[in-house]
């Protein structure tokens, strides 16, 4: 656990470096939450609006995003210009590097839920004049939510970064995790039209053990020699 955590310092440190992936980071982990309460409080009357506070792809992955940022523009990057020979020879097994390379998707998805939280309620109560119903089960749609996306594109940025040519290779695959972070989402907002709060919980954590299984079948994959290739 140790190797993994200074593996993933390592990458955090070198990104927070970059003035560019800082203000990335605060665009959507700070103002793209604000925004969606501010357009779900300007529009509360409207069927479609609970989904944007709501919304896995909308709203709960955004945190993770910025946290994939990391390996996009700093172990892919790395990895292409075959700088990773000293972290191949290191002594540490290929699960400790995976887990290295996720910590902090995986931190996001731990604990953004309720800065994220907070920041949709501020933004909902600058333009509706009013705090939303419901707080508490808000917050645990939104946490379980903000976990299955970090799962979910967690597992797929991981692959993307070890296993794809360039930037597109990259892209392409957390752009399927998008995918089916929206076919979930389309799910969930079936359930809530129909009031079935229950299957919508079933859904979110089903959609985490889909996570967890995606993130272990990618670091199962894992090849010590992708690193240096």
């Amino acid at each position: 656990m140790r190797n993994s955590f200074w593996i993933a310092l390592d990458l955090v440190r070198d990104a927070a470096a970059s003035g560019a992936f800082l203000a990335m980071a605060l665009f959507l982990g700070c103002w793209l939450p604000l925004q969606a309460g501010i357009l779900d409080g300007l529009t509360g009357g409207l069927m479609l609006a609970p989904s944007m506070r709501r919304s896995l792809v909308m709203n709960a992955s955004w945190p993770v995003l910025a946290m994939v940022g990391i390996q996009a523009h700093v172990f892919l990057p790395r990895r292409i210009s075959r700088e990773l020979e000293p972290l191949a020879a290191l002594p540490v097994t290929d699960f400790q590097i995976a887990l290295g390379l996720s910590l902090p998707v995986l931190a996001a998805a731990i604990l953004s839920a309720p800065l994220t939280f907070i920041l949709n309620e501020a933004g909902y109560r600058v333009a509706a004049g009013r705090f939303s119903a419901g707080l508490e089960a808000q917050l645990a749609e939104l946490w379980l939510g903000t976990l299955a996306a970090g799962l979910i594109l967690g597992a797929a940025a991981l692959d993307g970064c070890l296993r794809g040519r360039g930037q597109a290779g990259f892209s392409v695959r957390v752009a399927a995790g998008y995918c089916v972070l929206a076919l979930v989402d389309a799910l969930i907002f079936v359930l809530r039209l129909l009031a079935m709060s229950t299957l919508v919980l079933l859904a979110l954590c089903a959609a985490i053990v889909l996570g967890l299984l995606a993130s272990w079948m990618t670091a199962r994959r894992l090849d010590r020699e992708l690193l240096v290739l």
